[in-house]
């Protein structure tokens, strides 16, 4: 089972590829964010992205297991989504 690594900028999520160097990246903003505002790139699920790293930011960076299709539990269906034709 693999990894999902999520980072979260200010309150904006991505999801980064399993090629992203994830120690590089945190070591990127962590030297960014003590110096002047300083951008940082990686790549991401929806393609390359850029973040505007200072002092201030707010990062937060999750890895959690990632779920097979087969262990994600049923929702019963809600009957009041059902009608008739």
């Amino acid at each position: 089972m693999g990894t999902v690594t999520r980072i979260v900028v200010d309150d904006e999520e991505f999801v980064l590829t399993a090629d992203q160097d994830l120690v590089d990246l945190m070591g990127r903003i962590e030297k960014a964010a003590r110096t002047r505002p300083t951008f940082v790139a990686f790549s991401a699920s929806v393609g390359m992205m850029s973040v505007l790293v200072c002092s201030g930011t707010r990062v937060k960076v999750t890895v959690e297991p990632q779920q097979d299709r087969d262990d994600l539990p049923l929702v019963p269906a809600d009957p009041s989504l059902e009608w008739d034709y």
